[in-house]
């Protein structure tokens, strides 16, 4: 076992797992558990370590982390801990955000002070068939209006942002019909249904319905 992998090891171990009752209740105390645990991977020089380095993270490549994220899965709780669940979001965000969003959403995120949390799957039509869904983007005058239901949004209760997979072309290349709208969790006529944990997290469906 490398330095590396043995530091994340014991952190999981001494740190997470012993917290993972209360990291499970959410709420504000869990939240504050969350944020102590992520001040303290900060600290232990062991945050984000497949982010690339521009965005504070450890520049792993892919192969290089692999072996350590089978330590960090040690507790659900470990990537999220650790800041490596940021990974796609991070780079997602990077490569094709506009410079607004960046600030707005990108770098707090990356500070530990909004997660995120993505919306595909929708009743019906399973994330994994991205041509059965429904839900659809359409201009208005003043942006855009969204319309349908997701579910099954991991994390959406206490997201700062929610992306939503959305129809955008009813014609044409359907891998050309689809594209992904940042939306805040508190944007107006945005709906939040059942919360039930999942995975020992804690999942939430919402729907928006309107951002701009």
């Amino acid at each position: 076992m490398s330095d590396l992998s043995a530091r994340i090891a014991s952190f999981i171990t001494e740190q997470v797992i012993p917290h993972e009752p209360a990291l499970l209740a959410a709420g504000p105390d869990g939240a504050a558990v969350l944020s102590a645990l992520q001040d303290a991977a900060r600290d232990a020089d062991l945050w984000a370590l497949p982010l690339p380095t521009h965005l504070g993270g450890g520049g792993l490549d892919l192969t290089e982390y692999a072996p350590l994220a089978e330590m960090e899965g040690r507790s659900d709780f470990g990537p999220t801990a650790l800041g490596s669940d940021l990974l796609l979001d991070a780079t997602m965000l990077d490569r094709h955000a506009t410079e607004t969003i960046r600030e707005r959403y990108l770098l707090p995120m990356l500070a530990g002070r909004g997660g995120p949390s993505f919306a595909m799957t929708e009743p019906g039509a399973p994330g994994s068939d991205p041509a059965a869904l429904t839900t659809t983007a359409t201009r208005t005058g003043e942006g855009w209006r969204i319309t349908g239901r997701k579910w099954f949004t991991s994390r959406a209760a206490s997201a700062a942002f929610t992306t939503v997979v959305c129809r955008t072309a009813t014609s044409g290349d359907p891998r050309r019909a689809f594209s992904l709208f940042v939306v805040p969790t508190d944007a107006p006529a945005t709906g939040s249904g059942a919360r039930f944990p999942c995975s020992a997290q804690v999942a939430s469906t919402r729907s928006p319905s309107t951002s701009r």
